[in-house]
C-alpha cells in the first residue's frame, strides 16, 4: 500500500478522581506509530454523529487497527495534523484494509 502519512491510535481515558473527590485529568496511552494513506475529503456535506453536525476532513487507509479506536494523532509528509477524534466506527474494505473517517 501507498503511504504518505502515520497515526497513533488511542481509547478515550475514562475520568479519575483524586483522594477529595475531583476529577483528574488522564492523558490517554497512544499506540506505536503507523504508516497510512491519508486523503483531504472536500465537497462533503458533513455527518451527523452523537448529537453533532460535523464535518469530515480525512479519510485515513491502513492496514491493521482495532475496531473501537476513539483518538488519532495524524501526520502528513512529516507534517503534524492534530489529534481528532474518529467519526464512526472503521471500515473495513477489500484486501485487509481499513478507512478511517476523522
Amino acid at each position: 500500500m501507498r503511504t504518505n502519512g502515520v497515526i497513533q491510535w488511542a481509547y478515550k481515558s475514562d475520568t479519575q478522581f483524586d483522594a477529595k473527590g475531583d476529577p483528574v485529568k488522564v492523558e490517554p496511552e497512544w499506540s506505536e506509530p503507523i504508516k497510512c494513506l491519508i486523503q483531504y475529503v472536500t465537497n462533503n456535506k458533513g455527518v451527523h454523529s452523537d448529537g453533532q453536525f460535523t464535518h469530515i476532513t480525512l479519510k485515513i487507509h491502513v492496514e491493521a487497527i482495532p475496531p473501537c479506536v476513539e483518538l488519532l494523532k495524524v501526520w502528513r509528509e512529516g507534517l503534524y495534523l492534530g489529534e481528532f477524534e474518529v467519526l464512526g466506527a472503521p471500515v473495513e474494505t477489500t484486501m485487509s484494509r481499513t478507512i478511517i473517517y476523522v
